[in-house]
């Protein structure tokens, strides 16, 4: 609203800019961005991940961003392998601002509107490597509404994140990992959560798990019968198991 006139100005120039950073602004629209991290690899981080967004499109789009490059793909997990649309490497967002709704038309979507932006699966090798910046780019561009799930490993998780989950099995390995991982989050500033991944035997109870990783163990991610075998054949089912929903919506709860 008003004109400078430069260097003779700058004084009234600087002060008129600290005016402005102090006069309350309107808060723009914004989604959620939950990453998912294993703690060891089994851990259920994607499973867990895949059910985020399942849960949540019932009645808001979700996105799905796979930050594994030999993770042989979350379309698989989904079961739209054959869908078209675009995967890493194969698109280029770019440094400057993009709309939410172009990157999510131009992925591969299942029928209850999850987008998913994973990698190709070819026989070649693939010079492509995914860097935390470009993970970063898409992630606040998707993550301007609905929700962002990210399933990535500790060193590109998004500085955008408004939860880390931790997925751990309840043993010594798994557990000094996450213990590393929670300490990476803190020093950045993200809230960070344990989920534990229910198994047959347990080296570590609940209370010693929180009290060596010092996070919260938030819930539990169970074994479901006949999940794995599902999965294989079609994809992560439509209607999510109770138990793994009912895990989800615990997740999805702390950032409500």
């Amino acid at each position: 609203e008003r004109v400078f006139v430069l260097p003779a100005e700058a004084a009234d120039l600087l002060r008129a800019i600290g005016a402005l950073a102090v006069q309350p602004t309107a808060v723009a629209a914004r989604g959620k961005v939950i990453t998912v991290v294993g703690a060891s690899g089994g851990s259920g981080a994607s499973t867990l991940a895949a059910a985020l967004c399942r849960v949540t499109s019932r009645g808001d789009s979700a996105t799905l961003l796979d930050g594994h490059w030999l993770s042989g793909g979350l379309d698989l997990l989904l079961g739209i392998e054959h869908v078209p649309g675009a995967r890493w490497g194969e698109i280029d967002f770019g440094e400057g601002t993009v709309a939410r709704t172009d990157v999510r038309r131009a992925l591969p979507a299942t029928a209850d509107d999850i987008a998913v932006l994973t990698f190709p699966r070819q026989r070649v090798a693939d010079p492509f490597r995914l860097e935390a910046a470009a993970l970063e780019h898409v992630a606040g561009a998707v993550g301007g509404a609905g929700l962002t799930v990210v399933d990535a490993p500790a060193a590109l998780i998004p500085g955008r994140s408004d939860l880390v989950v931790v997925v751990v099995v309840p043993e010594v390995r798994s557990v000094a990992a996450a213990t590393r991982i929670v300490a990476e989050c803190a020093a950045a500033g993200l809230p960070c959560v344990v989920v534990v991944r229910d198994s047959a035997w347990a080296a570590l109870t609940d209370e010693e798990i929180a009290h060596t990783t010092g996070a919260t163990v938030l819930t539990h991610l169970p074994h479901v019968r006949g999940l794995t075998r599902t999965v294989e054949k079609s994809g992560l089912p439509a209607r999510v198991p109770r138990s793994l929903a009912a895990c989800a919506n615990a997740v999805l709860e702390e950032v409500a």
